[in-house]
């Protein structure tokens, strides 16, 4: 994140501390103005693999598996940061973009 965007946080999280007051009240704003302007760069991700099923029948030891997590794009070429558990094991990754995708 540039020095400018840390600012503008600040900005938008001092400009609603008058609606909480105290340290906590402060905090809780910083985090809504963080969330606000990182969410146009918040996607969905979607994955489908194999690995184990439950066991019960022969044909279900190995089975489809579906999962899903967020990601955040942190870079103007569209990388992607996720966690691990995420997309391990996955054959198939599907990335569901933002309605809006503006310059972070």
């Amino acid at each position: 994140m540039s020095l400018a965007a840390g600012r503008r946080i600040s900005q938008r999280a001092n400009r609603g501390a008058k609606k909480s007051h105290g340290l906590l009240g402060s905090l809780s704003n910083a985090f809504e103005a963080l969330s606000e302007y990182i969410a146009p760069a918040t996607v969905q991700i979607f994955t489908k693999g194999h690995g184990f099923g439950d066991g019960q029948t022969t044909a279900s030891i190995i089975a489809l598996q579906r999962s899903g997590g967020s990601g955040v794009i942190v870079d103007p070429d569209g990388y992607i940061v996720t966690n691990y558990h995420v997309v391990e094991d996955a054959d198939q990754v599907q990335v569901l973009l933002p309605r809006k995708l503006s310059s972070i």
